[in-house]
């Protein structure tokens, strides 16, 4: 029976029923409690944003370095490729201007050795002409 008392005594509160006004009380109570975890909470995330932002822009700043440099390097290598195509075409119109005389040239002295082999073939002649006849 004491027992019975006892467990009567301590669960009169759970048979007790919440006013409007104690239930409005802890809702207001509950809702300052989640806007300050949450105040809290936006505070943190806002500083974990700021300081990823940051950093953001400092990788920015470093492409933007190597957004230059590369720019550079392009102008640097279209002007070596333009180079080259102009000694390749000079060398090229050259040799095209070129061949015409040297051909001009080649059939000259073609001709000019041409001649002088017959001359030296009768200057042999003539020699062996001259020669007396030994017997």
């Amino acid at each position: 029976m004491k027992k019975c008392l006892i467990f009567l005594l301590f669960s009169l509160p759970l048979f007790s029923e919440l006013s409007k006004n104690d239930i409005d009380k802890i809702r207001k109570i509950v809702r300052e409690e989640v806007q300050r975890e949450v105040g809290a909470l936006r505070k943190e995330m806002n500083l974990k944003f700021e300081a990823q932002d940051q950093r953001f822009e400092a990788i920015d700043k470093r492409f933007e370095g190597i957004d230059k440099l590369f720019h550079w390097l392009y102008i640097l290598l279209s002007s070596i490729i333009g180079l080259i195509g102009i000694m390749v075409g000079s060398v090229l119109w050259l040799a095209k201007q070129e061949r015409p005389m040297s051909m001009k040239h080649y059939k000259e002295i073609t001709k000019r050795e041409e001649y002088l082999e017959k001359e030296i073939f009768d200057l042999k002649e003539a020699i062996e002409g001259l020669k007396p006849v030994v017997t």
